[in-house]
């Protein structure tokens, strides 16, 4: 079936997709990771054990920047690291999500899967044969996803006020810097021209980058209407 959908994404599109199959949404998603940027993984149930052991913590749901940082002063920087811990020990230092991530590093992941439920984001990243460093690179980088991104926000019928700009460092670190808008943006050039601003707020990232992501999504939480026409956020962690 993942072939299948390869197959017929490139004749639809001419694009190339990667796919990733296996006994949860976790390790799927991880597998389709795994070869980019045309790649087909698959994790069967018995090695999902040491397909996590060979991960950074960054890679498992829920673990952002702060949470790794803080599992790296541990000594935990691996999933084969937080399988060995105590899930005690995990509960005592972090509460319930502790015990969630052992069991992810372990390929435990009994969330399911919900395709039908309403569209709250859209977006699209790409993970770089080599890792760009520098501004002009990076900026080079989003033209493409911004027009990519744009183009199946027209197609969706997809509207939204809220742009991510999503940056994956060469150690898997990964940061989110936001911006919403007073009404959604308007077409490819508006769309990079925000993304611009947003790799340059605080900073360009200093290091390589491995990836870029664009997305458009919905608010969370019913917004203030005295709202001012453009807020930025500092990058968050995803965790």
């Amino acid at each position: 079936m993942a072939r299948l959908l390869k197959l017929e994404i490139r004749a639809a599109t001419g694009l190339t997709a990667s796919a990733g199959v296996s006994c949860n949404k976790l390790l799927a998603k991880l597998a389709s990771g795994h070869a980019k940027p045309d790649g087909l993984t698959l994790v069967r149930p018995q090695e999902a054990r040491n397909f996590m052991a060979a991960l950074p913590v960054e890679a498992i749901h829920g673990i952002g920047p702060k949470s790794a940082a803080r599992l790296h002063r541990l000594g935990i920087a691996t999933g084969a690291d937080l399988q060995q811990r105590d899930p005690a020990e995990l509960v005592a230092t972090f509460g319930r999500i502790g015990l969630l991530w052992w069991n992810l590093a372990h390929g435990r992941d009994d969330r399911p899967v919900e395709p039908d439920r309403p569209r709250r984001s859209l977006g699209i990243e790409t993970t770089f044969a080599r890792d760009l460093v520098g501004p002009a690179a990076l900026e080079a980088a989003l033209r493409p996803l911004a027009h990519e991104l744009d183009r199946r926000a027209h197609r969706a019928g997809f509207r939204a006020r809220t742009l991510v700009l999503k940056i994956k460092h060469a150690d898997f670190r990964l940061a989110t810097r936001s911006l919403t808008l007073a009404r959604p943006p308007e077409g490819p050039s508006e769309l990079f021209a925000l993304a611009r601003r947003l790799l340059h707020i605080p900073a360009p990232p200093a290091g390589p980058v491995r990836l870029l992501g664009l997305s458009l999504c919905l608010p969370n939480r019913v917004e203030d209407p005295r709202q001012l026409p453009l807020e930025l956020a500092e990058p968050r962690d995803q965790g």
